[in-house]
């Protein structure tokens, strides 16, 4: 969970976030070196270039991974996406995430 923390205290310094939650494996299991997680990063303001976005995230995500031997795959929603997936581009994809995600940052 450390490895969770210091990602997301490093992506707080340039977006605004309102939480995070692991999706799927993770999510009914436990982060060790060698493991990895699935990341939803729910921010707040909407997403104008999603690829430079995730791309961005990437960059710290490797940087982590290179530290901490944890690797962070960030999945970064906005949070009119998440809390209506109706508005989001592809819906099922947003219920998903929150079907089969668990808070772990907020």
């Amino acid at each position: 969970m450390d490895a969770i923390r210091i990602f997301m205290a490093r992506l707080s310094e340039r977006y605004a976030i309102r939480g995070a939650a692991a999706y799927d494996g993770f999510a009914a299991g436990v982060l060790r070196r060698g493991g990895g997680v699935n990341l939803v990063v729910v921010l707040c303001q909407e997403i104008q270039d999603p690829a430079g976005v995730s791309i961005d995230m990437g960059w710290d995500a490797l940087t982590l991974y290179l530290e901490s031997g944890i690797d962070i795959t960030p999945i970064p929603v906005f949070d009119g996406h998440w809390r209506e997936p109706e508005s989001a581009p592809d819906p099922e994809y947003i219920n998903r995430l929150k079907t089969k995600s668990v808070w772990l940052w907020l």
